[in-house]
């Protein structure tokens, strides 16, 4: 599952939940601001640098079904900065992220596919329903 909340009382706030496989959070580091997608090609456009959480491996290996997935805090107020980022595991272990684990851009935005749409979210949004027809 891949989960992200906000609430009008923390308007510069955000939480994503991520746990299990096949599902990916990606976690665009911008000027500024934060830019999240399930995967590189959703961030690239306004960040060259993210970060990917991981919901399978689990904070401790002695209890794997309760540590395992992640959930980010978000804050504003340090945008676009490893500082601005709070990591947990679902026990509530807490994960540092470390500069080691931003992952530079390999691709750039002429690299995607986006057919004739301006940007590749509007691309996803349009393909959709189409989607969801084959996977039925």
């Amino acid at each position: 599952m891949a989960i992200a909340t906000h609430n009008s009382e923390q308007p510069h706030e955000l939480m994503l939940a991520l746990r299990g496989s096949g599902q990916s959070l990606y976690i665009g580091l911008a000027d500024n601001s934060y830019i999240v997608a399930s995967e590189p090609y959703g961030v690239v456009e306004e960040a060259s640098q993210w970060i990917r959480m991981d919901g399978e491996r689990p904070a401790d290996p002695r209890s794997p079904i309760s540590s395992a997935g992640q959930i980010i805090h978000l804050r504003a107020r340090a945008a676009g900065t490893l500082k601005g980022i709070q990591r947990i595991a679902y026990d509530g272990t807490l994960l540092p992220v470390q500069a080691d684990e931003i992952s530079q851009a390999d691709i750039t935005t002429r690299d995607i596919d986006r057919g004739d749409s301006p940007h590749f979210l509007l691309k996803e949004i349009q393909e959709a329903p189409e989607s969801v027809r084959k996977t039925l």
